[in-house]
């Protein structure tokens, strides 16, 4: 956020109003306004394109802005690529909070792909747990570059003006590496438990 901000002239942001507290503390921090929340469709509790839709008529200025949309309880939002068409439409930098999906899939395809990048987390109560620290992926070259040079405050080049060391340490990287490794098996663990309490409460 703070990369869009500074060297993509983005000024404000909004969100989902069904998210975790800590999205909007980090919308907040950033720099961004907030120029306010984008409802949420009780049917899967995030928003749907027609949400997005409407929200996004009331901007005065679009491009200024940036969507973080955030993919709940292991699902990907089913309108993802349409939101993400219309966000590229509209010169909307679109960032998916994939804290919850890493591993999942729409259409074969995973969260995280569709904006401008997609950021996952790897806190212990995710869906795949290492215990702290996160990813971020984009297919954005010139955006990926930054982000990284911003993830070591520019060390090396030291052609930024801002930055912060927030590199995972070798023993994390290697533990994560490790669980990334088994994460199939670990979503498939999920479904059997899910099933075991589906049929458990067919029974009564």
């Amino acid at each position: 956020l703070r990369v869009l901000k500074e060297f993509r002239g983005k000024k404000k942001i909004f969100i989902q109003s069904n998210t975790m507290y800590g999205v909007k503390t980090i919308a907040l921090s950033s720099g961004l306004e907030m120029c306010g929340y984008v409802d949420c469709s009780l049917d899967y509790l995030m928003p749907t394109f027609s949400q997005v839709s409407d929200f996004i008529e009331t901007l005065d200025n679009p491009s200024e802005c940036v969507f973080m949309i955030t993919h709940i309880g292991g699902w990907i939002n089913p309108d993802i690529e349409n939101i993400a068409k219309l966000c590229k439409e509209k010169d909307i930098s679109l960032i998916e909070d994939c804290a919850h999906s890493l591993g999942s899939l729409l259409k074969n395809s995973h969260s995280g792909l569709y904006g401008d990048a997609g950021v996952y987390s790897l806190y212990a109560t995710k869906a795949v747990p290492v215990g702290e620290g996160g990813i971020i992926v984009s297919n954005d070259d010139d955006l990926s570059e930054k982000v990284q040079k911003f993830s070591m405050y520019d060390r090396f080049d030291q052609k930024l003006d801002l930055g912060i060391n927030i590199r995972m340490s070798e023993i994390n990287a290697l533990l994560t590496y490790s669980v990334i490794k088994e994460i199939e098996e670990i979503i498939q663990n999920k479904y059997d438990i899910s099933d075991q309490y589906i049929n458990a409460c067919k029974k009564k």
